[in-house]
């Protein structure tokens, strides 16, 4: 494969590889929209190392392969209305630290979920994908060198969360648009959600979900909404 192919415009060039936070190791099974922008990552670094580092480019690429195996799983636990396979296996402290790590962006966990009562399985399935949805879209749009993932239970039974990036600010509540329907999301859950963005950044995104007391009825993570 020669230098003239195209290069595909994916990330920040300086992204390491290594995550940056500890937890879990190997392919983890994140949510979709983050492991599709790792494949996509990924690969076109091998296709920038070919043909000078062949043998790195062919790791990367059977990587790439691997996780693809754990997307097309995910996605399809998905059509079925089950969780992704981390968040039903090991719940939502697990879920949000693979996040970070799978993210493209250079992504710091913060997860402090040990005082949340058993009501946390009710909202962590809505918990996660929030989380997902707003750290990719500071992938996509915040042109940001890094971001700080936050899940914590806080006093009197609510959950905090909060997606901070250093990108260049500007972000805005438009009728219709991202975040827009992440805030309806938020309210439909009896939730606050709140944007800091000035232009230049950084921009912070805080969510405050209440926790029902006694855990939901079923037992399964089933996507119910």
């Amino acid at each position: 494969m020669g230098r003239s192919a195209p290069r595909p415009d994916v990330g920040p060039p300086s992204s390491p590889r290594t995550p940056r936070c500890a937890g879990s190791s190997g392919t983890s099974t994140t949510a979709p929209q983050q492991q599709l922008l790792r494949l996509q990552y990924d690969l076109a670094i091998a296709l920038r190392r070919f043909p000078d580092d062949t043998a790195a480019a062919e790791r990367l690429v059977e990587e790439s392969l691997d996780r693809s195996k754990v997307v097309l799983e995910t996605i399809r636990n998905l059509s079925r209305g089950l969780a992704p396979p981390i968040l039903q296996d090991r719940g939502l402290a697990a879920a949000v630290q693979a996040l970070a790590e799978d993210s493209v962006l250079p992504t710091t966990a913060d997860v402090r979920l040990d005082a949340a009562g058993a009501g946390l399985a009710a909202v962590e399935r809505s918990a996660y994908a929030i989380l997902s949805e707003l750290l990719t879209n500071v992938t996509k749009h915040a042109h940001a060198s890094s971001a700080t993932i936050r899940a914590v239970a806080a006093p009197g039974g609510d959950l905090e969360l909060e997606v901070r990036d250093d990108g260049v600010g500007g972000a805005r509540l438009d009728p219709g648009h991202g975040l827009d329907g992440l805030r309806d999301r938020v309210e439909g859950l009896q939730g606050v959600f709140t944007v800091i963005s000035p232009p230049g950044g950084p921009t912070v995104v805080r969510v405050r979900i209440p926790v029902p007391v006694e855990a939901p009825a079923t037992g399964g993570r089933t996507l119910t909404g």
